[in-house]
């Protein structure tokens, strides 16, 4: 039997079990890669990781980059 992925929410909206974390993370190209080759659409976006600028960077070329939309995240 396979696992799911996605868990529904009471919205009936689907969210990833998994989500990347992006602590300590200095090389904005893993979470690009992340996001295009390894398929994560989740991203911890904590105000603690104090990296906001870098995410936006890095969903800005994602979404500029490829067929990958807001709404996929």
């Amino acid at each position: 039997m396979e696992a799911a992925t996605t868990v529904t929410l009471n919205n009936g909206l689907l969210m990833p079990k998994i989500a990347l974390g992006t602590f300590e993370i200095t090389d904005e190209d893993i979470v690009y890669k992340a996001i295009v080759e390894a398929g994560y659409r989740s991203i911890n976006t904590s105000s603690f990781n104090q990296n906001e600028d870098a995410i936006g960077r890095i969903l800005k070329r994602v979404f500029d980059e490829t067929s990958i939309k807001r709404q996929d995240m």
